[in-house]
């Protein structure tokens, strides 16, 4: 599946880059053509403006000296129209050819050419003559009543655009491979968190299934005595029973855990959003503790900074700090000590749960906030829990727009900091 979509991206990328190379490259040629075009009629236009003031008998060496009607002999010529020929038909039929580039001495191909301008029948048109394109202007000389015919060789103009068609299509295969091996590496790096979270997705129903089964496999276990006894009473099998009542807490405990994250994913959690004071949240769930820590023989301190706000859910806000709680006396050392609290940073309300114990490694603390992820990695049920709790805590101080960090050392156990900007009741 990914190898597929990471395929698609390329394909689209692909075919995106194509079509703005293509867009490109036939701007720059249709451009450059319609540019030579212009040069081209340009050319003939002055070719056509100065054939109107010359005479048939002068010499083509005296036109191009400056000599005749309108023309002074210090005026300049112009050499950007001697690229165009011009073809003067007299009122008699006779065909002079003048021109200082061009020459054609054989009277017929002049006729041939003349023909073919007008059997075409257009003032500005093209012809082609023994696999040679001209581009032709015709007028009538009102001074002399002559016919002009002004035609250009468009050999060079179509060496210059084959030419530049060959470039162009270098520089887009050139540059569509370049594109080609980009969008590999994009699409790499694309489809890489899509890909992670598809396995996130895949261990998380891994582990969910495994979390279920075992409870369910209890629970059908225990069933199956109660039921092999079918004379007893419900206080003979009160012990299987309690089994099979730990167990379905357990799952309920599992399923709501499950149901809150997927809620938490697709933003459809229920919150109301509210100045909350968190000092007092904390101090609540500081009580609530106070006996499960002294039945675990574990010391719990608290340094509680008081008057702290913040804007955000109060169930949620109980429950990271019951969650981080509930993890320091789990993984606490025997007889160890639990330490939580609350402070003010600046703009910042930062809690510190931290519990003495053995350290984290560094692979522990990268991945402990994972779902279902615990530290004992056969799954040992020595500690209740299933790798949630840490997750759920992340949900909801990421819903709180704060950050959450563990931090752990050989010898000074293992803490966890979570940062929630403050609110201000004055505003």
């Amino acid at each position: 599946m990914i190898r597929r979509l990471r395929w698609k991206f390329v394909l689209i990328n692909m075919s995106l880059v194509a079509i703005v190379f293509i867009i490109l490259l036939g701007t720059i040629y249709a451009t450059t053509r319609a540019n030579l075009q212009e040069e081209v009629e340009k050319s003939m236009q002055k070719t056509l403006e100065r054939g109107k003031f010359i005479m048939p008998e002068l010499q083509i060496g005296d036109i191009f000296a400056g000599k005749g009607p309108g023309m002074r002999e210090d005026r300049p010529v112009d050499t950007s129209a001697l690229t165009s020929f011009l073809i003067r038909r007299t009122m008699e039929g006779e065909l002079i050819q003048e021109g200082k580039f061009v020459t054609i001495s054989d009277s017929s191909v002049l006729e041939e050419l003349v023909q073919l301008i007008d059997d075409d029948n257009k003032q500005l048109g093209r012809i082609t003559y023994e696999g040679t394109e001209y581009d032709y202007m015709v007028r009538h000389n009102e001074w002399d009543k002559d016919h002009l015919y002004v035609l250009h060789d468009r050999s060079d103009e179509i060496y210059q655009l084959r030419s530049l068609l060959w470039k162009l299509l270098v520089v887009g295969i050139l540059g569509i491979l370049a594109f080609f091996v980009i969008s590999i590496f994009l699409a790499g790096w694309a489809v890489k968190p899509i890909q992670k979270s598809l396995e996130q997705q895949r261990r998380f129903v891994a582990d969910a299934s495994h979390e279920l089964k075992t409870p369910l496999s209890v629970i059908m276990a225990n069933v199956g005595v109660v039921m092999s006894h079918p004379d007893n009473t419900v206080a003979e099998e009160s012990r299987w029973l309690s089994y099979i009542q730990e167990e379905g807490v357990q799952m309920s405990d599992l399923v709501g855990n499950l149901l809150y994250l997927a809620k938490s994913d697709d933003g459809s959690l229920q919150k109301v959003i509210k100045p909350i004071c968190f000092s007092d949240v904390v101090w609540e769930e500081l009580l609530h503790f106070e006996s499960l820590t002294f039945e675990a023989d574990k010391k719990l301190l608290s340094d509680v900074e008081q008057d702290l706000y913040v804007l955000g859910d109060d169930a949620q806000l109980k429950r990271l700090v019951s969650n981080l709680l509930e993890n320091a006396i789990k993984y606490s050392d025997e007889r160890g000590t639990i330490h939580l609290k609350l402070e003010r940073q600046r703009e910042k309300a930062v809690l510190t749960v931290h519990n003495t114990g053995e350290a984290l490694t560094q692979e522990q603390m990268q991945h402990v906030f994972e779902r279902f992820y615990r530290v004992d990695q056969a799954r040992s049920r020595n500690v209740a829990g299933y790798g949630l709790g840490l997750s759920i805590v992340q949900a909801i101080v990421e819903d709180h727009k704060g950050k959450v960090s563990v931090q752990s050392s050989e010898g000074a156990g293992t803490g966890f900091i979570v940062t929630l900007p403050l609110y201000n009741m004055k505003e």
